[in-house]
């Protein structure tokens, strides 16, 4: 039974649509961190500045997600999120935020599961090609 459940086609409809939903959810997440960004990253909002410029980091994490949102280059967006992600919210020490573990967890997952069969530009190049 158990053999027969692991070797069953299933649709991937489903993990591109939340592929799709997941990115939108989490770009306004970063948009979020980009506009108070003074009071998360700083050690003293608006007084004592944290030695890094987060501004210019969030705005490429802001570039990176819409790459994922369309599925052009899912592998390498995908590890450059998990990669900006581990960086930008393992830096904040201020207050924690229960949904940031599930947000590094989901990017981890994102490396490696095939999210770019369905709903992307990959898949529709890779029809193109054949």
């Amino acid at each position: 039974m158990l053999n027969k459940l692991l070797e069953s086609q299933v649709s991937s409809k489903s993990l591109g649509l939340f592929r799709i939903i997941y990115c939108i959810v989490l770009f306004l997440e970063v948009w979020r961190m980009n506009f108070f960004q003074h009071l998360i990253y700083d050690k003293i909002p608006y007084f004592e500045r944290n030695e890094l410029l987060f501004g210019p980091i969030l705005i490429l994490w802001l570039c990176i997600i819409p790459l994922l949102i369309i599925g052009f280059k899912t592998r390498v967006a995908a590890i450059l999120n998990y990669v900006m992600g581990f960086f930008l919210i393992g830096t904040i020490h201020g207050y924690e935020y229960h949904m940031f573990y599930t947000y590094m967890v989901i990017n981890f997952f994102m490396i490696f599961s095939p999210i770019s069969k369905s709903y992307s530009i990959d898949s529709l190049i890779e029809r193109i090609n054949k």
